[in-house]
């Protein structure tokens, strides 16, 4: 089994941690406005403990921030993909280990993927489609990108199964 693309040879960019602890943050720091702002609605209106519950929104933002800035590390860090010869596998988890291997005579649909802070970090994101499921190798340089697409349109031609 030849590996083409190995992940113990490409260290994934810190820009791409810049990303993901990004984004997060600003889920979480629109979630927990939204819980301070009812929290004050809730004060002036109905009930005088809804302080405890603007506090609830602070500590629950301050503890997301800090699970954000380690446990994405470790997301990153965990996450591997790897083309074969007759599969593509993807590897991910931190706490709860995935193995997805996926032959390439299955495989329906190849995209990228790009979003707005991707696109300004110049990532992006392959979405595979199969029979079974959908995967998605994630935050590649948009130059590998395309030649991993390449790569996999032409092994999926390779052992495509006529009937």
């Amino acid at each position: 089994m030849t590996t083409i693309y190995k992940t113990l040879d490409i260290t994934i960019d810190d820009k791409v941690l810049n990303i993901m602890r990004f984004t997060r943050i600003s889920v979480a720091t629109i979630l927990c406005l939204i819980q301070i702002v009812v929290g004050i609605i809730v004060k002036y209106n109905f009930f005088d403990f809804s302080i405890l519950y603007i506090f609830a929104g602070l500590l629950l933002l301050l503890l997301y921030v800090l699970y954000v800035f380690f446990i994405t590390k470790l997301e990153r860090d965990s996450y591997s993909y790897s083309l074969t010869d007759t599969t593509l596998i993807i590897q991910e988890g931190v706490f709860f280990k995935s193995r997805t291997i996926i032959p390439y005579n299955i495989i329906q649909n190849i995209d990228i993927e790009r979003g707005p802070i991707m696109r300004k970090y110049n990532f992006s994101n392959i979405k595979v489609s199969s029979i079974a499921t959908t995967e998605v190798i994630k935050f590649i340089k948009d130059d590998i990108a395309e030649e991993i697409k390449k790569q996999l349109v032409d092994n999926k031609n390779r052992y495509k199964i006529k009937f």
